[in-house]
This record gives structure tokens, sequence and C-alpha cells, in this order.
């Protein structure tokens, strides 16, 4: 069984976990939340700043985008965009060119606080959820959009090429 399955069962209702709740190990302490190890004294429901860290990267999104970004720089990794200055110099636009400009990114408004998205590599519905970092991507807009409908049309063509069940 691999540690994010176990993770959802020792996930405990309303977020936040005491290490009373936790299970006990041969030690008496509490076990981490990740890897099943004694907690060391000091710490409470994680061993390592390493179990926090997968942890999180599992059950925070926006913890899971700031991970993406430290590491890609807003750089996309199918078009080569820098997204973090194509944002800024779309700000620093005059209304009337900003206007076409955000409307060549397929937007509305410039309501986004930014011009990217982190992508599986592997998609979720092919088994590609709750994973780490290796599996994510920085994707601009029009890349995920593109990368979103070739997904779909892939779905759709296995779907059909199915032979309707019971």
């Amino acid at each position: 069984m691999e540690p994010w399955e176990l993770s959802r069962k020792r996930a405990l209702p309303g977020g936040w976990v005491s290490a009373s709740d936790l299970p006990r190990g041969p030690g008496g302490r509490a076990l981490c939340r990740w890897c099943q190890l004694e907690v060391p004294a000091g710490r409470r429901t994680f061993c390592s700043d390493y179990c926090v860290h997968e942890w999180k990267l599992r059950s925070n999104p926006g913890y899971l985008r700031e991970c993406v970004l430290a590491r890609d720089r807003g750089i996309c990794a199918a078009c080569g965009i820098d997204t973090l200055a194509e944002y800024v110099r779309l700000k620093r636009m005059r209304r009337d060119k900003r206007e076409l400009a955000i409307e060549a990114w397929g937007l509305k408004t410039l309501a986004r606080r930014s011009l990217w998205d982190a992508d599986h590599i592997v998609p979720v519905v092919e088994g590609g959820g709750e994973c780490d970092l290796s599996n994510l991507r920085t994707l601009c807009l029009r890349c995920h959009r593109g990368a979103t409908a070739a997904l779909r049309l892939r779905l759709r063509a296995t779907a059909a090429a199915r032979p309707p069940g019971p």
C-alpha cells in the first residue's frame, strides 16, 4: 500500500489532529501521519519536515502551487513563455491594448492572479492524482487549455471504443 493511500485512512475529521488521537508505536509515542514512524520528542503529529512537506503536497492545493512556482518560476513547460513577466506586461499595458491582449489569452478580465496552471503530467483521470512534484508541471493558460482539450478527445475516443456494458 502506498503512503498516500495510508494517509487517507489516517486523516481524522476536522483538519487539525491531536497527537493523542493518533495510533501509538511500540515506544508509546504517536505514529507519524505520513510514514508511520514514531514521532520524536518536540514534534506533534509528523516525525520530520519531509513528512510534513509530503502530506501538504497531497492535501493542500495552495501549497502544491507554491512548490511548483518555486521550482519552475512560472516558465511554461510546453512553450517556454515566462508567465510571470507576461502578467506584469499585461498589467502595465494601456487599457485598449490590455483588453486585446487579455482576449488573446482567452480571458474576459484579468481577475486571475496568474497566467499559469499546475498541470498533472499523468492526468488524474489516468491515475496521476495524489502525486508528488515529479508529476506536475507549469503550463501557461493557452497550453493548459490545449492539453485539456487533447485529454478530453482521448477520453472520448477511449469511451467510444469501449463496448457497451451492463
